[in-house]
């Protein structure tokens, strides 16, 4: 498994992330860094970040709401928090 900061990122969702959804990539890096007021480490925010990206398509396609949308962003910033201060107590940030 390829590792970035000493932490391991599945392969394929390393590769998820260079292949899906490509247009929402730059949007949904600038949502987690602006929600978050900081910029997360690459490997705790990867999954966040494609799920945001799938989340902006399906709102772009009228599959989900603007409520909905709001919802999972604040959900996967949270997740990305709890993850960025976990690793800083285990003296990994």
């Amino acid at each position: 498994m390829p590792k970035f900061y000493g932490v391991e990122i599945r392969s394929e969702r390393l590769e998820a992330y260079k292949t899906e959804n490509l247009e929402y990539k730059t949007q949904a890096r600038d949502i987690i860094c602006q929600q978050l007021g900081y910029e997360p480490l690459f490997p705790l925010s990867v999954s966040a970040e494609l799920r945001i990206r799938n989340d902006l398509k399906r709102f772009e396609l009228g599959e989900i709401s603007k409520s909905s949308l709001d919802f999972q962003i604040q959900f996967q910033k949270n997740v990305v928090n709890s993850a960025m201060l976990e690793a800083a107590k285990l003296g990994s940030a």
